[in-house]
């Protein structure tokens, strides 16, 4: 299954909303950081894709290239505990291979 974008209002869409700032420049790519506000599926993805910057990897949205996937990363995750209510807080530390090594990380 795809997802894609399309017009507000036309049926069945459905509102997402990301925020991104670009911290990092090497080559021809960019490091970003996305804040999202809603969960949509593969929403990160198709809205890049959709806005001309896919995903490096991405062999569903955007160019394959040389990577066995999509280059995204988590460095936090938090989210509300679905029954004790607790906020719960997640790190990892970026991956030890290309496309991450090229940038100077957290």
């Amino acid at each position: 299954n795809t997802v894609r974008v399309v017009e507000s209002g036309v049926p069945p869409a459905k509102q997402a909303i990301l925020h991104y700032e670009r911290t990092a420049v090497h080559a021809n790519k960019s490091l970003l950081c996305i804040q999202l506000e809603t969960g949509r599926s593969h929403q990160i993805r198709v809205q890049l894709a959709h806005c001309g910057y896919p995903l490096l990897g991405d062999h569903k949205y955007g160019q394959a290239r040389k990577l066995s996937g999509p280059a995204l990363w988590s460095h936090q995750l938090q989210l509300q505990h679905p029954t004790l209510r607790e906020t719960l807080h997640f790190t990892s530390p970026p991956p030890q291979t290309k496309p991450w090594q090229d940038f100077e990380l957290v």
